[in-house]
């Protein structure tokens, strides 16, 4: 909600707001071979997380507002 009311207060002026949440990473603690019952069998790579974050500075995307883009391999789904 945060996201979307930010991205909202400032589309006026030309500023876009929006969110990554990454799921389980590389980086993250396996807790007893966790990872293994994540959808994908893996977790998220570093670059995969970067790369959509990336993603909102190109051009092309300046319309995209008050968003949250789960990394999360489809375990919220």
């Amino acid at each position: 909600g945060y996201t979307r009311a930010i991205a909202h207060e400032l589309a006026p002026k030309g500023v876009t707001v929006n969110m990554v949440s990454p799921g389980q990473t590389e980086t993250s603690v396996d807790l007893e071979g966790e990872h293994k019952k994540l959808p994908m069998g893996r977790p998220a790579t570093i670059d995969e997380i970067a790369l959509s974050v990336v993603h909102f500075f190109r051009p092309e995307t300046a319309y995209i507002t008050g968003q949250n883009i789960e990394i999360a391999g489809a375990y919220a789904l």
